[in-house]
């Protein structure tokens, strides 16, 4: 709708009207471009300069004057003097524009690339005043920021990771790279699912935590490209790029080795706890079996003192990791059951003999250990009249078996208890497989392993 008086649109009319208000002045200056200049032509030594263009060049308004020389200081002279040619053909021709790119130089030493433009104000066609605008196109100072972040996120030995709120790859440091064996994913991807992060949690949960704008931190299990689990000690924070755009940046730092470490540490504690509590129930059996075997304190100390220090051979044998001599399989099991002082009928043992590799002696002694002490303690041996029979044979493959039995029965134990876990540790150690079955007279137990562990020695038992 036009004006009846002046043929302007009542919008028109109310934009002239709004541009005399400060509070317009100051959001074009500061939102609309990078300040404004006007120019007295007929005294060129005056020239005002907006606050937004001090600013843009990091400098306090307030120290400014409104002369063309501050910021003739500094312009630089080749853009200077372009920039005077093409005023000078401005106030020549109004239809020649007066648009160009000049830089400046910044107050912390830097370089503000800008495109300058502006308007003659005419009275009878003669120029009096230069209305201009300036538009920053281009800062050093963000270009070094920006370098400096690239050259953080080449040379950081962490695995640096950054994706915008659609998934988008922002950056994939060299070193996630090395760390991973994936190269920079393109497209709309999503780290966690290229890397099958496992947070302990759902990732909701984690990204619930960022929202708040605190950064999580926790252990994280990744996969890399060939298969193999990572744990990292990880960072990730959400920060905000702009009002409506955020990235998530990670950081991951190998652990792996630590927490394997700690864990393989974790399960020795458990397993000297175990074997200690294992050989405290077996000493005081041979205590009581030694009490009831011999008649006065003399023999009783003698007999029992034999029967420890067999033990402990037993135990040095399931143990010692640093053992260098051959050992014959028969000798290992006969070392093992010494402690326990058995009777003929209590035990038959029958299986040709061999020499047990070097890196077989622990985890075979260990388990043929686990499997005495659980006789001892709840099996067999347990009980007057329990036996146990235990066989080997070796061909292709390694099969030892230990069936017990017990005529008043037995109560099946806890096969997730420690001891069994153990014996498929050490089964698992050698590349053998074990079958068990709880009878309601007793365990049988079978174990097979690969025959190249093993070398037949002509003695036979």
């Amino acid at each position: 709708m036009a004006d009846g008086t002046t043929g302007k649109h009542y919008l028109h009319g109310e934009f002239e009207a709004l541009m005399s208000q400060p509070e317009t002045h100051e959001f074009l200056d500061l939102g609309a471009v990078d300040g404004f200049w006007y120019w007295d032509l007929e005294n060129p030594e005056n020239e005002w300069m907006s606050d937004g263009f001090w600013h843009t060049l990091g400098f306090d308004p307030t120290t400014k004057k409104p002369l063309a020389s501050e910021w003739q200081d500094l312009i630089y002279p080749e853009d200077g003097a372009r920039a005077l040619r093409n005023f000078e053909r401005h106030c020549a021709d109004p239809n020649h524009p007066y648009d160009q790119i000049v830089r400046y130089k910044t107050a912390d030493g830097g370089t503000v690339t800008v495109r300058c433009r502006g308007k003659a104000v005419r009275r009878d066609g003669k120029p009096i005043r230069l209305l201009g605008t300036h538009t920053v196109i281009g800062d050093t100072r963000q270009d070094s920021i920006e370098e400096a972040l690239h050259t953080l996120f080449d040379t950081v030995p962490s695995a640096v990771i950054g994706w915008d709120d659609k998934n988008n790859i922002v950056k994939w440091s060299p070193a996630t790279t090395d760390l991973y064996g994936y190269p920079t994913p393109s497209g709309p991807v999503f780290p966690p699912d290229v890397l099958k992060s496992d947070f302990g949690m759902p990732w909701e949960d984690v990204f619930a935590v960022l929202e708040t704008g605190a950064p999580w931190r926790g252990s994280v299990r990744h996969q890399t490209a060939s298969g193999e689990t990572i744990i990292t000690n990880s960072i990730y924070q959400r920060v905000a790029i702009s009002e409506n755009t955020h990235c998530i940046f990670q950081i991951d730092r190998d652990e792996t080795a630590r927490v394997l470490a700690e864990q393989a540490q974790s399960l020795a504690n458990r397993e000297l706890h175990h074997r200690v509590k294992n050989l405290f129930s077996v000493v005081e059996g041979l205590i009581r079996l030694t009490a009831r075997t011999t008649e006065n304190r003399e023999d009783m100390v003698e007999e029992l003192s034999a029967r420890v220090a067999a033990l402990a051979s037993a135990h040095i044998l399931s143990m010692d990791r640093g053992e260098t001599r051959p050992i014959q399989f028969h000798d290992m099991v006969d070392t093992l059951l010494g402690p326990m002082a058995l009777e003929d009928q209590q035990v038959s043992r029958n299986g040709p003999d061999f020499t047990v590799d070097l890196q077989s002696v622990n985890p075979l002694g260990l388990l043929v250990h686990e499997l005495a002490m659980n006789a001892a303690k709840h099996g067999a041996w347990s009980d007057p009249e329990g036996i146990c029979a235990i066989t080997w044979n070796l061909n292709e493959d390694f099969e030892f078996s230990w069936q017990e039995s017990v005529p008043k029965g037995i109560s099946k134990p806890d096969q997730t208890g420690f001891g069994m876990k153990l014996i498929h540790k050490s089964a698992t150690q050698m590349g053998g497989n074990v079958e068990i079955d709880w009878k309601p007279t007793g365990i049988h137990f079978q174990l097979t392993l690969p025959g190249t562990k093993l070398k037949r020695t002509e003695k036979q038992r």
